[in-house]
């Protein structure tokens, strides 16, 4: 087992311990298609470092959520928060990026972080607005593609600035499509001298809730907790036109791209807290991927 993995693992496994559905060491084992040997030994690393991992009567192991949230949390040394980021960078994947958020907040990192990454956005935010106003192409450099899962120079025509300005509207002139950009998702800017060449095909994009546009579209319909409808409406404020209360939760009915991009990663990062009515093919979807991230 390679050493990347096997953190992801442990990282896996200590919040399907805290959530509400609890198992048992098998239960754990079958569901990472490990041995349970492997199992006792990832136990034995997270109370090495401070986890209080309970067993009730049915042998099953949880963390206690509440006791969670009122002892110091446990945090990682500037050197050790840097290992732990190389290492999951080392093993790319739908969940990488919430990882190494999760390791940085855990870290003295953070407000380093914060002020770095405040500066960058908004040179870039200045940047592409020159470019808007004055109609010239610029490089989105090392863009970040959750779909290709790779960084790469996108040449763009910026049009506008959407989503409380957190994402540029733009002319992807590679791939002669409008496209959508996330701001924080950019290493950086670089202002081209060339002027606009493609206006006339600069024209609205149709998208799904989730910006992924110019695609087939199918409906779904989802149960969703209260806290996992509002995390919805914060990541994509355009579902909440899809949104109705339903008993203790929200109802989400409404379209989506048919490869429900951007849907999969949020309904796997809140997996406890959803339950999809429909389709199936959305269920087979999400099983599929997560059979990917266990392997």
């Amino acid at each position: 087992m390679s050493e990347p993995r096997s953190l992801l693992r442990i990282l896996k496994l200590i919040s399907l311990l805290a959530s509400p559905y609890k198992r048992t060491a098998k239960e754990y084992a079958e569901h990472f298609e490990v041995d349970k040997s492997t199992i006792s030994r990832y136990k034995r690393v997270l109370e090495d470092v401070g986890f209080v991992i309970h067993q009730n009567q049915d042998l099953q192991l949880y963390l206690d959520r509440e006791a969670l949230r009122s002892q110091p949390h446990i945090t990682f040394n500037e050197d050790e928060a840097s290992l732990l980021s190389d290492l999951v960078r080392s093993y790319p994947g739908p969940l990488q990026q919430d990882l190494l958020t999760k390791i940085y907040i855990s870290s003295p990192l953070p407000e380093l972080a914060e002020r770095t990454n405040q500066a960058k956005l908004a040179r870039c935010f200045r940047l592409i607005k020159e470019a808007i106003s004055e109609e010239k192409q610029v490089i989105l450099v090392e863009y970040v593609s959750v779909n290709s899962n790779n960084r790469a120079n996108r040449k763009v025509e910026p049009l506008r600035f959407i989503q409380q300005d957190t994402s540029l509207e733009a002319f992807d002139v590679e791939k002669k499509a409008i496209r959508h950009f996330h701001l924080d998702r950019m290493t950086d800017v670089r202002c081209l001298q060339t002027p606009f060449r493609f206006k006339k095909m600069h024209c609205a994009q149709h998208t799904d809730p989730f910006k992924i546009g110019d695609v087939e579209l199918v409906e779904v319909e989802l149960e969703l907790a209260l806290n996992a409808a509002q995390q919805l409406k914060e990541a994509y404020p355009d579902t909440q036109a899809y949104l109705t209360p339903n008993g203790k939760g929200e109802l989400y009915k409404g379209p989506v791209n048919a490869k429900f991009l951007q849907l999969d990663r949020f309904l796997l990062s809140m997996c406890c807290e959803v339950q999809i009515m429909k389709p199936e093919s959305l269920k087979e979807h999400l099983n599929t991927l997560w059979h990917k991230k266990t392997l």
